[in-house]
């Protein structure tokens, strides 16, 4: 044999002996695999939890709807990426992949990661909220698709710097919820919450009329500067019977006006009311007075319109609600606050179930704080209220020890500033 064939011949058996060992590596890389599983099933304290208990652990693990978006660092995408249990659990969990908010300024995550993450949650109610512009045509798309599972539903507005925002344009003047789609019922719908961030354009108010009549057993409504397009109070008032929760203005911000919706419907299950006084078309004296049955545990009253009811007014409004257990003002007037806490003071019968009164007082007003604060001491002396204060600078050093000495004979106190810095 030739030394040609020679080195043929064995670079022939070389290479046979290392197709030979590459299976015998990956034969020991499973065997490691799996024996690596068998360790973390053994050693870890979820895989050997019942399902049951072990979904609920990663359940824990959600931030809070709506703020939980799609990451890979965050639950439950995180919970694939640890072992094959900790993925197996996490995919055999539908209540994991039942929230979800969607960026539309990120269109990857629409065509690729929604239709997925949503199959995963199977038939289980969905938490949606949805980011972007209303004229894209994936929002109806979005929200009729899944209506029959939508439990809550959050639709934020954000401007599009491509387009024009010229106000005399009525394409851009108005935002269509609808789209081409043909609304329908939506049955599941508990939560709905609309903010648009977009002060050039506004909602047809008849869509959002639309929209709550759709949603039968809707329990809280969030309403953020929708800035309401063509309305017009029907000449009978449709009743929604379980609306609990009314809200006009963003979390931890006061309250924004009504934009007339307190005119074109009746509440009778309404339980907490948000909005500012300034409500053009209806006042709250009258939305409160046209109620079949108005049965308030909660008010929050913005007051930083100077075009708003007297005190006189106010007060025979919160006359119409003794049920009220709570009442926040937001920068009241001084004389609103002295004539209120007068009442509180000298009429047991006036919001008589009064338990809590939260005030954030405002730094414009200058008035006599003194009769003020002398008002605010008598009131929860005298009714023992829990008080709530926020305010912009610290009050007198009397004042404190005075609202010092009620809380050291059980009144419940809070006096902060707008910093979060607690005083009492």
């Amino acid at each position: 044999m030739s030394s040609i064939q020679t080195l043929r011949a064995r670079l022939e058996k070389i290479s046979s002996e290392i197709v030979l060992q590459e299976k015998l590596l990956d034969q020991l890389r499973h065997e490691k695999t799996l024996a690596q599983r068998q360790l973390n099933a053994a050693v870890d304290p979820v895989a050997r939890l019942p399902l049951e208990i072990s979904s609920e652990i990663f359940l824990q693990c959600l931030a809070p709807f709506p703020e939980k978006r799609p990451a890979g660092d965050c639950a439950p995408l995180l919970l694939l990426n640890i072992c094959s249990t900790w993925s197996a659990i996490a995919l055999s969990t539908p209540r994991l992949w039942s929230a979800v908010a969607i960026d539309f300024y990120y269109p990857e995550a629409l065509t690729q990661l929604l239709p997925t993450w949503l199959k995963r949650a199977g038939k289980h109610p969905l938490s949606i909220s949805l980011r972007g512009d209303f004229h894209s045509h994936h929002i109806p798309t979005i929200v009729w698709l899944y209506r029959e599972q939508l439990k809550e539903l959050e639709i934020v507005h954000e401007e599009d710097d491509r387009g024009s925002h010229d106000s005399e344009d009525e394409g851009l003047g108005i935002l269509d919820l609808f789209g081409n789609a043909t609304p329908e019922p939506l049955p599941l719908l508990e939560t709905l919450i609309f903010c648009n961030e977009a002060g050039y354009r506004g909602l047809p108010a008849p869509q959002i009329l639309r929209l709550l009549r759709l949603a039968p057993n809707l329990v809280n409504y969030t309403h953020t500067n929708s800035f309401l397009k063509h309305f017009g109070i029907p000449s009978e008032k449709p009743m929604h019977s379980t609306l609990r929760t009314l809200t006009f203005g963003g979390r931890d911000n006061p309250p924004a006006p009504d934009e007339g919706i307190l005119a074109c419907l009746l509440f009778p299950a309404l339980t907490d009311l948000a909005v500012d006084l300034h409500m053009p078309g209806c006042s709250i004296f009258a939305f409160l007075k046209q109620q079949p049955t108005p049965a308030l545990r909660g008010l929050v009253l913005g007051m930083t319109d100077y075009d708003t009811p007297d005190s006189v007014e106010l007060h025979e409004c919160l006359h119409l609600i003794p049920s009220l257990m709570r009442f926040q003002m937001w920068y009241p007037m001084p004389h609103y606050l002295v004539h209120i806490c007068t009442n509180l003071t000298d009429s047991s019968s006036f919001l008589p179930n009064l338990d809590t009164l939260s005030i954030h007082l405002s730094p414009f007003y200058d008035s006599d704080w003194d009769s003020v604060w002398g008002s605010l001491l008598r009131a929860v002396s005298t009714r023992r209220i829990e008080l709530q204060i926020e305010i912009f600078e610290k009050p007198p050093e009397d004042i404190l020890a005075a609202f010092a000495e009620l809380a050291a004979r059980g009144a419940k106190i809070c006096i902060r500033s707008d910093s979060g810095e607690y005083y009492i």
